[in-house]
This record gives structure tokens, C-alpha cells and sequence, in this order.
């Protein structure tokens, strides 16, 4: 967040630098004011915020002070040049301070700090790839997963960079993870995050990645009323 256009678009080019140096892939939402986010936190789950402080309205102070109150303990870093706000920045608990003028020096220690703070708080799970004749073992964040579908004897797991990871588990065993309570079982044969969900209309889901998944007939009553239950916020 941050009132300044080229601002934003400094930071995110840094920030798509970072990814390829911690192996790691970004989904950034772009905001010019702290009322948009707001708003935007009732719909969307992010897992860290980057904030300017000095704002015309809804400052970066005004936003955090908004989350702690809610008790939304998420991640916090201040991109800012108010140099002279650390020690009151740090009132509301947030886990960096960057400089707009040390950009290239403190943004990529802040972001490593961040992904492992999300890393250590994560839920995660072990997955056996069900290649012929050689296993592969994968560490995978459950907040990664985008959906997990059961086809022709085998089951994928679809994670959020665009890759698969094909398993012989069957799609039950991941039904009584406690790990996958935020999923939501649309049809026999697919489970999917309840947080990466951007809409439900009609007979379909349509995930952040604009992907589109069908709800079977029986389903689409009880897969609106346990989305709606799990997100707190109204289906388009």
C-alpha cells in the first residue's frame, strides 16, 4: 500500500527479484489508499502486508491499528521514508521497517523475514509423488494447496505456482487431515481451499487464479453455506 504509483511499481519490481533469489512466488495486490485495503480484507486472506506510513487518509498506523483491534496478528512491514515514526511504528507489533531510500538493502532481509515467519506458522503436510519407480518427497504449506482432485486411480494436488504434485493417497486420506479443515469438498472427486476461492456463481467456483471448477448439482447448497460459514463474507 502506498499513495505514490511509482513507488508501487519500484517495490513490486523488487519484490519480483526477491522471488527468484528465495525460490518462492508472490501473488501482490496493489493498493493506493488504506481504505481500499480495508475493504479488500474482507474479502481476501493475505498472509503479509507491506504498508507506506505517510498517507493523505487511512495511514499505515490507521490499517494496523484497524487489524490489532481485530486481533489479526498478520505480518506487517512499513515501506516508508518517515524514518523519524520507527519507534512509534513499532507499537503495533510489526515485524519490519524498511527505508524507500535503502530499498535495495533492507526490502530483501524484510521479505526473508517475512516468508519465514509465514513458513513457521504455516500447517504443513508431506507428499509422495506416484512416479514409476522412483519417489519423490515434497514439504508443501496447506495454504499452497489449491485444490486436491481424485482422477483415474490417482490424486493431484494442485498448489498455487502452477505446478502438480500426483499421489497415490486416496482423496479420503486428506478429508480427515486436520490440516485441510478450510477445505470444501465440491464434488466426489475434488476438495478445494476455501481461501483461494474469488467468487461462487451459479454451479461454479472461480479461484484467484481465475480458474474455474464445477460444484456437482447435490453439492451447491451445502458448498455456499460452508464457504460463507469459513470466509464471513456474502457470494457474488
Amino acid at each position: 500500500m502506498d499513495d505514490e504509483p511509482t513507488a508501487i511499481k519500484v517495490i513490486t519490481e523488487y519484490f519480483e527479484q526477491i522471488q527468484n533469489d528465495l525460490n518462492v512466488t508472490f501473488q501482490i495486490s496493489k493498493f493506493t489508499s488504506g481504505k481500499e485495503l480495508i475493504d479488500s480484507l474482507h474479502v481476501v486472506q493475505y498472509e503479509a502486508l507491506f504498508l507506506d506510513i505517510d498517507m493523505p487518509q487511512d495511514s499505515g498506523f490507521d490499517v494496523s491499528k484497524f487489524l490489532r483491534e481485530s486481533n489479526n496478528n498478520i505480518p506487517i512491514v512499513y515501506i516508508t521514508n518517515r524514518d523519524d515514526l520507527m519507534q512509534q511504528a513499532f507499537q503495533y507489533k510489526v515485524l519490519g521497517f524498511v527505508r524507500k531510500n535503502h530499498l535495495a538493502d533492507e526490502l530483501p532481509f524484510a521479505v526473508k523475514c517475512v516468508v519465514q515467519e509465514i513458513r513457521k506458522t504455516a500447517k504443513r503436510i508431506t507428499l509422495i509423488s506416484a512416479q514409476k519407480n522412483k519417489k519423490t518427497k515434497y514439504e508443501v504449506a496447506v495454504s499452497d494447496v489449491l485444490y486436491v482432485e481424485s482422477l483415474d486411480h490417482h490424486t493431484t494436488v494442485h498448489l498455487i505456482n502452477n505446478t502438480s504434485i500426483i499421489t497415490r493417497e486416496p482423496l479420503s486420506s486428506y478429508l480427515s487431515k486436520n490440516a485441510f479443515d478450510g477445505f470444501i469438498q465440491i464434488s466426489s472427486s475434488c476438495i478445494l481451499n476455501h481461501t483461494h476461492i474469488f467468487s461462487i456463481e451459479k454451479d461454479t467456483v472461480i479461484l484467484v487464479n481465475q480458474e474455474i471448477l464445477y460444484i456437482s448439482r447435490r453439492r451447491i447448497k451445502t458448498v455456499k453455506e460452508q464457504f460463507l460459514q469459513l470466509s464471513r463474507r456474502p457470494i457474488l
